[in-house]
């Protein structure tokens, strides 16, 4: 959602005139688009904005900016910090950018009003920029409800809003002429798109429109909860051909106390159903997930119960993390916060049995031909070009420039654990 806000962002920024540089020696405007879920990136942003200090100096019109949820959480605390930061807004106010940089124009200091979430205005095809202009993020539904107890999100995004499905349709079918082939569709929780519209199953109907939508080529979603799945709504994606049949859905963790304490709204055997639904409608599905250890009061025999349904279960991969508390939630206040030394032992211990999954799972891949949207050149693998398979796994390959956002048939020869490797396929 942070990328996807960034494509407005940069949207906003080229209609005035700016265009990006990636030398910050030359910048004009460096702008830190934030994130509040983790502490990780909160001292790695305190890190980068303090290093400015001296270019600030030097360049007086370099104007230093931080949007995004931390923003949202944090303003009085950043501006305390910072203060030869010149700009500070939240997610909600990323439409009136254009007013705030007017504001630094006349020598004021430029902080947003932070208002909470009501509409999704200023989100058109025409002020956006991509990352990759065959590839597009689209915001069906921002904040969030669930109050996870260890969660900032609903505080910092505010309550579930969904965008109508009529606008969403138009906003597809205007990208899709200018060469996109490839949508995410994105929220907190994308199965409750729709909840406050009072429209059952909306999501399910959105993916029908969306489906319908020539030269459209595939459609991603994240996230969905899992307590929120239905048969009904697998029924109806099972039908959709450009529904890449992908499910991220976040575990968190495998035991029913923790998940309790959590506010997950679910049990682990319900969620072990759910898993077993969706492999019975998609035999071929992929099912990633994300997974907290060490999470207050976590015992080592509930540590092993997630132990165990990552190994019953057999995600083709997963984001892990051992938890951290987040100032205003629930679990910051809870009791029997772990020692630091478990709770690394423990995610150690979840990374290395996720791994070997994974590795096991991708092995039965070599030999096999994987249609792939080509995204750009590798990073890691000098000569080689990079792309996704419509599970979302990166497939390295040797091509050439003018295949980059075109779809390819790759054979697949090596495999890791969620990347792979093959050769082009001749058409």
């Amino acid at each position: 959602m942070n990328l996807a806000d960034g494509q407005r962002i940069k949207g906003i920024l080229s209609s005035l005139g700016y265009s990006q540089t990636n030398n910050q020696e030359e910048a004009d405007l460096i702008l830190f688009n934030t994130c509040c879920v983790r502490d990780h990136a909160e001292e790695r942003l305190f890190g980068r904005v303090a290093s400015l200090r001296n270019l600030k100096e030097k360049k007086k019109h370099l104007i230093i900016g931080l949007c995004g949820c931390l923003v949202q959480e944090h303003q009085k605390k950043l501006l305390n910090k910072f203060p030869f930061v010149d700009l500070l807004f939240g997610p909600n106010d990323i439409e009136n950018l254009p007013i705030l940089l007017q504001q630094i124009e006349n020598q004021k200091k430029a902080i947003g009003e932070f208002a909470e979430i009501g509409n999704f205005s200023g989100e058109q095809p025409d002020g956006i920029i991509l990352e990759r202009p065959f590839s597009a993020f689209v915001n069906i539904i921002r904040g969030c409800t669930n109050f996870c107890t260890y969660c900032i999100v609903p505080k910092v995004r505010g309550p579930e809003i969904s965008r109508p499905i009529p606008e969403i349709v138009n906003f597809v079918k205007s990208l899709v002429p200018t060469g996109v082939k490839e949508i995410t569709l994105l929220g907190q929780n994308v199965i409750a798109f729709g909840r406050d519209f009072g429209i059952d199953n909306a999501f399910a109907l959105l993916l029908e429109e969306l489906n319908n939508i020539d030269n459209l080529k595939w459609i991603r979603f994240l996230t969905s909860h899992p307590r929120d799945f239905s048969n009904s709504i697998l029924e109806r994606i099972a039908r959709l051909d450009k529904v890449c049949k992908t499910f991220h859905l976040p575990l968190q963790a495998g035991s029913n106390r923790i998940l309790k304490l959590m506010n997950r709204g679910y049990k682990r055997e319900q969620y072990i159903d759910l898993i077993k639904t969706i492999r019975r409608f998609f035999p071929d599905a992929t099912v990633t997930t994300d997974i907290i250890c060490g999470f207050p009061s976590e015992t080592e025999e509930e540590f092993e119960e997630t132990l165990n349904l990552v190994d019953e279960i057999r995600f083709d991969s997963a984001f892990m993390y051992y938890f951290s508390p987040r100032q205003g939630t629930p679990a910051e206040k809870m009791s029997e916060n772990l020692p630091i030394e478990v709770k690394k032992e423990r995610l150690a211990r979840l990374i290395a049995l996720q791994h070997k999954i994974s590795l096991e799972k991708s092995s039965l891949f070599p030999g096999q031909i994987f249609e792939v949207l080509v995204e750009g050149t590798s990073k890691q693998l000098k000569g080689q070009h990079v792309g996704k398979d419509r599970s979302g796994r990166s497939i390295n390959f040797m091509g050439t420039p003018d295949l980059i956002g075109e779809f390819v048939k790759v054979k697949i020869t090596q495999a890791r654990q969620w990347t792979l490797s093959g050769i082009l396929e001749k058409p």
